[in-house]
């Protein structure tokens, strides 16, 4: 019995000198599957259909800006031709002036709204980058649990046949042999349900990414490191595309008074006449304004008041619900950080350890089947919460990145290892 614990306390000893250098002898294989993950995901994020949408709503918007860039009127020519005592031909020639510069305030507010469509789409390719990520933890999460549950059936299967041979040899009961084989099956049972939930996974990940996960490399955590506890908000808020977006919004609505205004002013129509009656020479010109008695435009003017306070109040709903979602985010993965490092730290070798140490007291007799089992399960179990606490910090980490606008400078650092490290 001696002698198996000091074996014990050797193995744990070996894991814990080794473990630096193997941490540090990955590391850089760690930063290439950074670079493979980074690439992988901007690549699925300009492949769905959202972000199309969004790109071509951007399309739409610099259209919308050439087009306002057009002048608002085109020349008119007409014909002239009257017959009577002396025969008369005129040609004429009309055009409305821009006296109010509308042209100018319709470009203002194209461009505002092709910044905002920019906005949006930084928005949307910032959401489905985020939710990959989150799917790719709960896919990757469930993946290892699947995996810490065939190591259980392993476990269970070894320890069913040992019963068995234990029991032909008179050393073990029915009772403590039927709770070996019951264990087994439910290890199997478990098993079944963890690869049901790993399926549902991956089809979570493939209607977002529309690729196989399977293919996506693995998810680690040394490169996630929890805000800083004097959380800046105002200097993420800032940079939010959703926050930046309605300012955008805002400012059009805006400008859109300006030419709502502008349109209150009457653009003159100048014509120039020329032509001949009989042997004679004509030559003309006029010009010509429109009353607004019936309709003076004011109303649309308010109309665009009412638009500018509506977007002012969404401007700073949508700040208020960044401020909370981000300090809420900053809490979460700092949370979820200290534990999965809690875990790394004491609890990772500690269950290798137990396990070992349980198995082979059992096999010497120290412990009975019952004993083995529950504290097996307890093991096993604890594995399990921290593999989905692994899956945990990561949906953390990707909430944080949409919620502080980092998931875009995230990406392209990790796809410079080199000049991270």
């Amino acid at each position: 019995m001696q002698r198996m614990k000091f074996l014990v306390f050797v193995r744990i000893v070996t894991v814990s000198v080794l473990l630096p250098c193997a941490v540090s002898g990955a590391d850089t294989a760690s930063a290439q599957l950074y670079a493979t993950l980074a690439a992988r995901v901007m690549q699925a994020v300009e492949a769905h259909p959202r972000v199309a949408a969004a790109q071509a709503t951007v399309d739409a918007a610099r259209a919308q800006r050439r087009a306002a860039n057009q002048p608002l009127y085109n020349p008119e020519l007409g014909l002239e031709f009257e017959h009577a005592e002396n025969d008369t031909t005129a040609l004429r020639l009309n055009q409305t002036l821009d006296w109010g510069n509308k042209r100018i305030a319709n470009r203002r507010v194209a461009a505002l709204h092709v910044r905002t469509a920019h906005a949006e789409l930084a928005q949307v390719r910032q959401t489905i980058g985020a939710r990959l990520l989150g799917r790719l933890a709960s896919y990757q999460a469930t993946r290892d649990i699947e995996r810490n549950a065939r190591r259980r059936v392993a476990l269970m299967r070894q320890f069913a046949a040992l019963a068995e041979q234990r029991s032909r040899a008179g050393d073990l009961g029915q009772v403590e042999l039927n709770l070996a084989r019951l264990a087994l099956v439910e290890a199997r049972l478990q098993l079944s349900q963890t690869a049901i939930r790993r399926v549902s996974a991956t089809q979570a990940v493939a209607a977002m990414a529309g690729a196989e996960s399977g293919t996506w490399p693995p998810l680690e955590s040394t490169r996630i490191a929890a805000p800083h506890g004097d959380l800046l908000a105002g200097r993420y808020l800032n940079r939010l595309p959703q926050v930046r977006a309605q300012r955008m919004r805002m400012a059009a609505a805006r400008a859109l008074i300006d030419v709502r205004d502008r349109h209150t002013r009457p653009d003159p129509t100048l014509s120039l006449r020329g032509g001949q009656e009989d042997s004679s020479l004509l030559a003309g010109v006029s010009l010509s304004v429109p009353l607004y008695l019936r309709n003076d435009f004011h109303a649309e003017v308010e109309v665009a008041n009412a638009g500018l306070i509506r977007a002012q109040r969404l401007a700073y709903h949508t700040h208020r619900l960044a401020r909370a979602r981000l300090t809420a985010a900053a809490s979460r993965l700092k949370l979820t950080t200290q534990a999965w490092r809690a875990w790394r730290e004491t609890g990772s070798q500690s269950l290798r350890a137990q396990l070992s140490l349980l198995q082979q007291l059992w096999q010497v007799g120290e412990l009975n089947g019952a004993e083995y089992l529950v504290q097996t399960r307890q093991a096993l179990a604890t594995r399990a919460r921290a593999m989905e606490l692994k899956g945990q910090l990561w949906r953390a980490w990707a909430q944080w990145l949409a919620a502080s606008g980092e998931i875009g400078r995230w990406l392209r650092a990790v796809q410079r290892p080199s000049a991270a490290g």
